[in-house]
């Protein structure tokens, strides 16, 4: 599978193997890989990589159907085909990579070959991975203490608000749209006047006092929020 000699043009396009390219024959069923491309799994020039079946071989179970789908779709469609999924390296760990590809196509519009590069993302992922389970840390610790927090964008006079927000004030983002107007709409009449001199403080630099105000929430109940 991964030993079938590279086409000419794919050395010339890979400058003799410096890009991490593969390239697979739709008819035949025959790959190439490139040097680069084996190095980001671990693998030396000379290696095989351990895949009894074949490339799919090498992908991690759980992103199989949807590289398998991906690939399928945007071959029908004549699109470039870009997804992210897992590759088992020599040593038995997974790596994350980015894949960009397209099908190349005979005279008559049949796609006859798929050639692509991957690019190894194993630490953006990690990252995203642990600045979600940050998020979510943060959402549970604001749910069991009945806390939200918000940031107010001045290029669209309106605030961005935490699901804590949302939760102690009975809305959804999916219906409400916390612009200031909006939000000082929610605030208990006698109390506007200072939510308003609070937005202003802030808004201009000034230190920030607590203050405690009446906002009345999308089910109609009146709360005391600071």
């Amino acid at each position: 599978f991964f030993n079938d000699p590279a086409p000419t043009e794919i050395y010339t396009l890979s400058l003799h193997d410096a890009l991490p390219i593969w390239d697979r024959d739709l008819l035949t069923g025959k790959s190439y890989v490139s040097s680069r491309w084996k190095s980001i799994l671990g693998y030396s020039d000379n290696d095989r990589p351990d895949a009894d079946e074949g490339f799919l071989d090498l992908v991690h179970p759980d992103d199989r159907a949807v590289l398998t789908a991906t690939i399928k779709a945007r071959g029908e469609q004549d699109k470039p085909c870009m997804v992210d999924y897992r590759l088992r390296r020599k040593d038995g760990s997974y790596c994350w990579v980015h894949s960009r590809g397209q099908a190349l196509r005979d005279a008559d519009g049949r796609p006859v070959r798929m050639l692509g590069t991957i690019s190894d993302i194993t630490e953006r992922k990690f990252a995203e991975a642990e600045l979600a389970e940050s998020h979510d840390n943060l959402a549970r610790a604001e749910a069991m203490a009945q806390l939200g927090h918000y940031k107010y964008e001045a290029s669209s006079n309106r605030y961005t608000w935490s699901d804590g927000v949302y939760r102690i004030l009975a809305r959804s983002p999916e219906t409400f749209t916390p612009t200031v107007g909006a939000v000082l709409a929610m605030v208990h009449p006698d109390d506007r006047q200072i939510a308003e001199a609070y937005r202003q403080k802030v808004g201009a630099g000034d230190p920030a006092t607590i203050e405690t105000i009446r906002i009345v929430r999308g089910d109609g109940a009146t709360v005391y929020v600071e």
